[in-house]
Formats: structure tokens, C-alpha cells, sequence
């Protein structure tokens, strides 16, 4: 089936919820910031700054509450949580919901967190600056040559960091602190990442683009054609696919042969909606996509075909995250909705 033939089928009614699908919503009162999900509990962020823990077949429990937007919410070493928020404070909580001031910036919203479980080391990115903790005690600090620091991710392998800033990407060495490099791209850069196996990065620009660096071939690349800001990158388990918003469609791009080589696996459309979160469960079979009218869709690259998980409603999904073996998946809305989403067979 080509991409017209599934437009043609959505935009005629194809809209029903497949009836392998369990869902189970509730509502928390207010616009969901962020999330994670370790298959028991999801611990969830909220635009009113309040961090939830909450359970499927539970009431939701508040663990802290921030004076600001919450920006992030990571999972730490165990099964603990970081949040951060506008107010410049990033807390910890505990399995046994205490939690512990980190950091608290005092003015400064913080942008970004990142959690490598192989070092152990929690990065956190506000204003121009990175700081590095390990058990909740800075240790290296780095400041951008650039401008402000928009985001920070962890490589794989927990010594390098990537930010994105102005005309390209920051690569920080924690082995090395004093050792710089950039990733140079003109213009504005908002989101940076890292592949699963260390070979690319890949990097969100404000020209709806995305610009990936090879660092095996020594080559960089360019993707285009996207409607919208392309931002939330994520990939496949196996680095075979790299996956954003900004479009229309479940995108899939294949990196075998070189970024951009060959054109993406289109996976599900939505009706007059453009996506709004994404999530990679797996290598192939597992991607999910929240849309503007609130439909959710979880398809698979090899057919290019997904299910209705959840019926549109015109309330537009914030975040989506699978759990640790992706049989179950958590969704947020704009609303205030949260929802748990398991399949019956």
C-alpha cells in the first residue's frame, strides 16, 4: 500500500481502535511535560510542576512539586527518577518517593537532563553551562563556546557528551575535560543525539532539517522534506533507523549506506494532524506515534503498516513512552490525560 492509498483509507473513516488493544486512561489536570515508564509505575511531569507517580490500576501519588513548568523527567541508577523545571531545581526520587536537592540554579530554567547507567553520571544543561554529577556530587563542569545550551545526551559508552548550540554541535570529554570538538553546521541547532551504537550523531536544526555526522565513515549528512521543526529524535535499538517529528507521517529513515541515501519508511498517517511524539520500541516492530488529534498509532518498518491505538479526540498527545521489553506503552496528553496502552494477545 503507497502513501496515497493510506491517506485515501484514513481519510475515509479508517479510524477505529484495533481490538487487540487494552487502554486505560485517567486524568490528572494538566498539560503533561514529559515521561518514562519502567513497565510498573510511569512518573510523569506536568506543566503545573507537580512530578506524579502513577500505576495502571492505581490513583496517582504526587512525589514533589515545582514552581515552574517541569522540563524533564530521566530515569537514574535503579529504578529512581530525576525531574527538572523552570525553576531552575533538579530533585531525585527515590524508590520510596523521598527525594534530594541535586541542583538548584537559582534563575536559570533548566534545559535538559541525561543519565548514563555506565558511568553512573547525571549531565544536566542550563544557560551556557553542563554540569556533571556522580552520587549527587558535581565533579566536572563545561561551558558552551557558543550560546545557550538547548540539550545534552549522554554516548553510549558514558564518556562523551553531545549539545546542540549555535552553528553546531558541542562534543564534551569527560575523560578529558579540557578537550573540545564541534560538529560544525551553520544556524540555530536545538536538539542533539546520539545513535545506540556510537556511530552518528544527529542533530535537530531550526531550517527543518536534520544533519547527522558518521563518525565511522567520516562523512556528514543532510535530511530534508520535513513540514515542521524536526525535533525528539530517536532511534532503533539496532541504530538502523532514525525517527522525529516534525511531518505528517511515522517517518522511519534508514542509515544503511549513508543518512539519506535511501527515502524513509512511511508507517501511519493521521487526518488533518500532524505528529507530536514518537517512540522506538525494539529494532522494527514496535514504533509509535501521538498525534495533534490525539490519536496514537503502533506499526512496524518491515510492512510499513501500523494500528489505530488510540482514537483521535482532538487532544493532542505530548508524550509517549514504552516500557523496558515494549509490551505496554504510556501516553500524556495536552489535557491532562494519561494513559496506559497493552495489547490483549
Amino acid at each position: 500500500m503507497n502513501r496515497l492509498e493510506k491517506k485515501m483509507q484514513y481519510d475515509h473513516g479508517f479510524s477505529s481502535v484495533n481490538q487487540n488493544i487494552k487502554l486505560n486512561e485517567k486524568t490528572i489536570g494538566s498539560n503533561i511535560t514529559s515521561l518514562v515508564y519502567n513497565g510498573n509505575y510511569a512518573t510523569v511531569g506536568l506543566g503545573d510542576g507537580r512530578i506524579i507517580k502513577i500505576k495502571e490500576d492505581e490513583n496517582p501519588v504526587t512525589l514533589f512539586s515545582h514552581k515552574g513548568a517541569v522540563t524533564s523527567v530521566i530515569f537514574s541508577n535503579g529504578n529512581s527518577t530525576i525531574s527538572a523545571a523552570q525553576d531552575g531545581k533538579v530533585i531525585k526520587h527515590n524508590q520510596d518517593n523521598t527525594t534530594q536537592t541535586i541542583f538548584d540554579s537559582g534563575e536559570f530554567w533548566i534545559n535538559s537532563m541525561s543519565f548514563s547507567k555506565k558511568t553512573n553520571r547525571l549531565a544536566v544543561a542550563y544557560d551556557k553551562k553542563i554540569l556533571i554529577y556522580e552520587n549527587q556530587k558535581k565533579i566536572i563542569d563545561f561551558t558552551s563556546p557558543t550560546s545557550t545550551l538547548l540539550n545534552v545526551s549522554f554516548s553510549p559508552n558514558g564518556h562523551e557528551l553531545a549539545t546542540a548550540c549555535y552553528n553546531g554541535v558541542s562534543i564534551f570529554d569527560c575523560q578529558n575535560p579540557s578537550s573540545k570538538e564541534i560538529l560544525s553546521w551553520k544556524g540555530s541547532l536545538i536538539e542533539a543525539s546520539w545513535s545506540p551504537d556510537g556511530r552518528f550523531v544527529a542533530a535537530a536544526t531550526q531550517d527543518r532539517e536534520i544533519h547527522i555526522w558518521d563518525f565511522i565513515d567520516n562523512k556528514d549528512f543532510r535530511l530534508g522534506g520535513f513540514i515542521g521543526k524536526a525535533r525528539n529524535i530517536c532511534w532503533t535499538a539496532n541504530s538502523a533507523y532514525l525517527l522525529s517529528l516534525g511531518s505528517d507521517v511515522i517517518a522511519a529513515w534508514p542509515l544503511a549506506g549513508g543518512p539519506g541515501n535511501f527515502p524513509p519508511v512511511e508507517i501511519g498517517y493521521a487526518k488533518d494532524a500532524s505528529l507530536s511524539s514518537v517512540a522506538a520500541g525494539g529494532e522494527i516492530d514496535k514504533i509509535a506515534g501521538g498525534f495533534t488529534n490525539g490519536s496514537i498509532l503502533i506499526g512496524n518498518i518491515r510492512n510499513s503498516e501500523a494500528i489505530i491505538a488510540r482514537a483521535p479526540d482532538e487532544n493532542p498527545i505530548t508524550k509517549i513512552a514504552w516500557s523496558p521489553d515494549y509490551d505496554k506503552l504510556v501516553y500524556g496528553t495536552r489535557t491532562g490525560k494519561i494513559g496506559f496502552i497493552s495489547f490483549k494477545n
